[in-house]
């Protein structure tokens, strides 16, 4: 078989997951993305989680390390919690945070913030969600400032190597 037979089927997933991440973020902020954005209230952080997620166009990055697909969030009591595939994770979240890169909206990310740990929401198909490194919780290694410039360094590096 060749190696083309699933290579260019993921290309391609990329290339519409990206596309799909970029029209969500563009549409969310009426096409005036700002560089960081924060919501506090429970409502509100499943509200945009549900409306950046499902058909498993996010991947979440846990604290503890690996992640899942995101499918939704829902609210319980206050709680936010994080679904995928019938499983879930429950968070009681601080603040959702959205941190954009510029024009290049794949490196654009979602901060979840619990009391204790962090949740990190990406584009599934994004480079970041392809380095090895990046799933032994960095992330949670960081405050969402630190993390934000680690990923522009990151950016370049990855933009330099092209």
């Amino acid at each position: 078989m060749s190696r083309e037979l699933f290579i260019k089927p993921m290309r391609e997933f990329h290339v519409r997951n990206l596309n799909e991440w970029e029209s969500r973020i563009i549409r969310m902020f009426d096409g005036k993305v700002p560089t960081v954005c924060e919501w506090v209230e429970a409502s509100n952080i499943v509200k945009v989680l549900n409306y950046i997620g499902g058909d498993l166009l996010v991947h979440v990055n846990f604290p503890q390390g690996g992640g899942i697909d995101f499918d939704h969030a829902e609210e319980v009591d206050g709680v936010v919690r994080i679904c995928s595939k019938g499983d879930f994770v429950e968070v009681k979240a601080e603040s959702l945070m959205f941190w954009s890169l510029g024009e290049d909206y794949s490196w654009d990310y979602f901060w979840l913030e619990s009391y204790s740990e962090s949740y990190l929401f990406v584009a599934k198909g994004c480079a970041y969600n392809r380095i090895p490194m990046t799933y032994h919780r960095l992330h949670d290694r960081m405050e969402s400032s630190e993390f934000y410039k680690f990923m522009r360094m990151l950016k370049n590096k990855v933009e330099m190597e092209e």
